[in-house]
Parts: C-alpha cells; structure tokens; sequence
C-alpha cells in the first residue's frame, strides 16, 4: 500500500519538495476515496514517536523504526 501510493502521487509529493527547497519535511496527507491526494498539513518540522497504541496504529511501526535507525 505505501509503496503503491507513493508511486500514484510521486509526481504531486515531488513537486511539493520542490517548492519548499528544504532536505526533509513532513507532509500530512491521504487519497481520497476518488485517488486524488489530500493534503492537510507540510511544515518543516516532524516529531516522529512511538507513543501511540500499536494496536491503533500497526503500520507506523516499520516506519518510525528505519527513522530512529537512520537518526
């Protein structure tokens, strides 16, 4: 799935990159159920954390943990 949908919005999530000129920053978003990306948020700081629930949130665990390996 992620794989997926960075491949279906790689062209809008690059130009987004584009337009901020930053190494890294974060963007909050989904595909609406037409498979068009909404964004709700990009700013240039992230706080990455393991504090939710795994049961809640079971897929941000892969992700958080290449992270806090790369940091």
């Amino acid at each position: 799935m992620i794989k997926t949908f960075a491949l279906t919005h790689a062209s809008a999530l690059q130009h987004i990159a584009d337009c901020f000129g930053l190494d890294y920053l974060g963007i909050d978003c989904a595909e609406t159920p037409d498979g068009q990306l909404l964004v709700f948020e990009v700013d240039s700081c992230m706080i990455i954390h393991n504090l939710d629930p795994i049961e809640a949130f079971p897929y941000k665990q892969d992700a958080m943990q290449k992270v806090f390996a790369a940091f």
